[in-house]
């Protein structure tokens, strides 16, 4: 992320782009020619109609913007990335242990919950650990499927990316809501439940790219215990949903960038899944 388009009090040397963003915030939606006035009544800049043309192609083409008809606004994933990018500093500066650099191939995560782990996973993991433009395959080993977001917007950008890639995944288990997630997630990746395998972690395999990730025993058992049949038919089941997202419980990430690991692992997933 551009970390100068977070600094949009900035005087009068900011960019065109961050004067389109100031605009666009405060009126939300802005054809071009209405841009160019404010432009230069607000902020005194005698901008052309072409230069703030091609400003609003690169913020269309980053998808910062979005078009409407001859209109132009806020896209509102990129705003959700930008608390996500916000809330990372923040992190990184109240608690500097969270992110750790082992070496060149290596990057230690600490997260607090499942609540983060989900966001982590869409956002982060797409845009910094996978580079999903090289079109090849994801393959995933978990102990469980995630439950997806509740909020529509988040859901649908995750039922986005799965769509546009081939994702295989592993399960181990074949609980009450696993058979029950199975039904949605069969739409968008190639998933099978059941998977006999002795692991300590979750995977996540991409190209060069293995995500380890670590959830603590009493998380785990709190799990197993929620996607059982008898915790579905329970009236207190929002509650324990609730519980088991948003509680601490430290989720520990390794990530290694090395091409004989992920070969290895990708195999091996590979051959259980057959």
């Amino acid at each position: 992320m551009d970390l100068g388009i977070l600094f949009l009090n900035a005087g009068k040397n900011s960019s065109t782009k961050n004067l389109i963003l100031k605009s666009l915030i405060a009126n939300e939606n802005l054809s071009n020619i209405r841009l160019q006035y404010i432009l230069r009544k607000k902020f005194g800049k005698k901008i052309s109609y072409q230069a703030i043309r091609q400003a609003l192609l690169e913020l269309s083409e980053e998808r910062v913007i979005e078009k409407q008809d001859k209109e132009y606004r806020i896209n509102k994933d990129w705003f959700q990335k930008v608390k996500y990018e916000l809330n990372l500093i923040e992190k990184s500066l109240e608690k500097r242990g969270s992110i750790k650099i082992v070496d060149n191939e290596t990057t230690q995560i600490s997260l607090k919950n499942l609540y983060e782990l989900g966001h982590f996973i869409l956002y982060s993991l797409e845009e910094k650990y996978f580079d999903i433009s090289k079109n090849q395959d994801t393959y995933m080993q978990l102990e469980h499927l995630w439950i997806p977001f509740s909020d529509q917007n988040k859901r649908e950008r995750l039922k986005q990316l799965m769509s546009k890639n081939n994702i295989n995944v592993t399960v181990k288990n074949k609980s009450a809501l696993d058979k029950m997630l199975y039904k949605w997630y069969k739409k968008f990746v190639k998933v099978k439940l059941g998977v006999k395998f002795t692991s300590s972690c979750d995977y996540i395999i991409h190209n060069n790219t293995v995500i380890q990730i670590y959830i603590n025993p009493k998380l785990k058992k709190q799990m197993d215990k929620l996607y059982s049949l008898k915790s579905l038919a329970s009236l207190n089941l929002f509650n324990e949903l609730s519980d088991m997202t948003y509680k601490k419980n430290k989720i520990e990430i390794i990530i290694t960038r090395n091409k004989t690991i992920a070969e290895q692992i990708k195999n091996n997933l590979c051959s259980l899944s057959n």
